[in-house]
């Protein structure tokens, strides 16, 4: 019957440890999905960024071109008319190149900002990526200290079970011990003596009765150390 219950709390342990490790490692698992999520949200944002720069920058190119062939028809109508190209008309044509480039200046600039825009969108996709993989390493860890913490458990309380059915003192090895009693002396004015029914005990010889060792409760259930008597049952 010990051995069924020492087997039967190291199962019990083995089994709590594995049903804690198996509910980290689906955490585990959920936070690697969602870490794989983001990143290939932020595979796809990086590749629209790039695509939308590109198209950008062939708007602007095409933007650019159409900007100088209105200014040289500008320049062509104002020649037509028989208007040379000096005081007011020469200046409504600077004025008019400036408000182009300008134009074109602030269409590049808000074009820039929409794909950085779409980097740093990417770049935050990669961040949550990183996050859920550290979550589903701590989780996997944590997994495994459950486990060694319950086997190192089952282990103890197996180990205490065993101590409690298999010690010298233990009901059910008195129930089969030999009749009468025996002393022994085991060192520092100490006698242990050994009786049937009763266990050991631990009388001091000397000095020792007085000096150290007075009556002392130790603890034990029904065993007390009286002065010239020493550890027996109360």
């Amino acid at each position: 019957m010990g051995v069924a219950a020492i087997v039967g709390t190291l199962a019990l342990s083995y089994m709590q440890g594995r049903a804690q490790q198996q509910a980290y490692n689906a955490q585990a698992q959920q936070a690697q999905a969602n870490a794989q999520f983001a990143e290939n949200n932020a595979r796809k944002t990086e590749e629209a960024a790039r695509i939308q720069d590109q198209n950008n920058k062939r708007n602007e190119e095409e933007a650019r071109r159409q900007n100088l062939q209105r200014m040289g028809q500008q320049s062509a109508a104002i020649g037509a008319s028989g208007i040379t190209a000096t005081g007011s008309a020469l200046n409504e044509l600077i004025d008019s190149r400036n408000a182009i480039e300008r134009e074109a200046d602030i269409s590049s600039y808000n074009n820039r900002q929409g794909v950085d825009s779409m980097f740093d969108k990417a770049n935050d996709y990669d961040n949550t990526a990183n996050m859920h993989r550290a979550q589903a390493a701590s989780y996997k860890k944590a997994g495994s200290n459950a486990f060694r913490n319950a086997i190192a458990g089952g282990i103890l309380q197996s180990t205490m079970l065993a101590t409690s059915l298999y010690s010298s003192t233990s009901a059910a090895n008195q129930s089969g011990a030999p009749s009468g009693s025996v002393s022994s002396y085991v060192g520092h004015n100490t006698t242990a003596t050994w009786t049937s029914g009763k266990g050991m005990s631990f009388a001091a010889t000397n000095s020792y009765k007085t000096s150290y060792l007075p009556s002392t409760d130790f603890g034990y259930a029904g065993k007390q150390y009286k002065v010239g008597q020493g550890l027996g049952w109360g």
